[in-house]
């Protein structure tokens, strides 16, 4: 689920799909679910999930670019960055801090049910 303090600010800019950008450079587009006001990652999470073998206690930092795009970066159990071999040019990595952002640290409620 995302934050409610981030839906509340930018439901009106998330369609009915996200695309996330990982570090890998790799962009996967996310069906988004709403419930009771509540939006939650749907079809297309569990493929991104198995392909960034994320495990209990990473930490997600999601970092909103507008139009329903989003950086993510990830960070182990250590606080580590996790970094994927990649052919996207490095200034295509940096982070734009005065973009709104969340994180989110998976628990295994979380990770064994393959959504956030």
């Amino acid at each position: 689920m995302l934050p409610g303090s981030f839906v509340n600010d930018w439901r009106h800019q998330l369609g009915d799909t996200i695309q996330i950008t990982a570090y890998d450079g790799i962009i996967v587009t996310i069906q988004l679910e709403r419930d009771n006001g509540r939006i939650y990652f749907a079809d297309g999470w569990e493929q991104f999930f198995d392909h960034h073998n994320l495990q209990d206690a990473h930490v997600l930092v999601f970092e909103y670019n507008g139009n329903s795009i989003f950086n993510m970066t990830i960070f182990d159990h250590y606080g580590l960055e996790i970094t994927y071999d990649s052919d996207v040019p490095e200034e295509h990595n940096v982070s734009h801090t005065d973009n709104p952002a969340f994180e989110i640290t998976l628990t295994p409620h979380q990770n064994s049910h393959r959504e956030i």
